[in-house]
């Protein structure tokens, strides 16, 4: 069976998300987006793997390249997470009827401080930004001697996640 575009297109979208992974883990390699398409950002980031490894900088991806490629995507992902950045921007507030995957970090946040801290409650973690939630936040707000309007802007989520890691200890 002959080897196909769409194969070949798949082997080069498995190359550039090992190059984006060790990208996002270190930056020292230059940024790919995974497309399928080996054009010039793909050749030039293979390139600079190949010179940070010693190996002829061709940009081509030869075996050796390849499982010195593999051998590192696996080292650098496997060994130190990848930040999960949910909170969407400065400027967003979170607030009573948000839903998502946001309001349920925020939920899971404030029911482990609940869970850590005497003067908070453990709150229900169910994705919806709910009465309960609003109380919570408020209540985190007060004992922080921020303002309480019960939403989640960024001062409140910078705090919330200093105390999480306890950053104040």
């Amino acid at each position: 069976m002959p080897y196909t575009e769409e194969q070949k297109r798949e082997h080069i979208r498995e190359l550039q998300r090992y190059l984006h992974g060790i990208d996002m883990s270190r930056g020292k390699v230059p940024s790919v987006i995974p497309d399928g398409v080996y054009g010039e950002r793909t050749a030039a980031a293979v390139a600079e793997f190949q010179r940070e490894k010693g190996i002829p900088a061709t940009g081509r991806t030869d075996s050796e390249t390849w499982d010195m490629l593999v051998r590192e995507y696996l080292n650098e992902t496997g060994n130190r997470p990848i930040p999960f950045s949910v909170f969407p921007s400065a400027d967003y507030v979170c607030h009573k009827g948000c839903g998502g995957v946001l309001v349920w970090v925020i939920q899971s946040v404030l029911a482990e401080l609940g869970r850590r801290y005497d003067n908070m409650t453990v709150i229900k973690i169910n994705g919806d930004y709910t009465a309960e939630t609003e109380t919570a936040v408020r209540e985190f707000q007060r004992i922080c001697g921020i303002n309480h309007t019960g939403s989640v802007d960024s001062r409140t989520w910078n705090l919330m996640l200093a105390c999480y890691e306890n950053k104040f200890e």
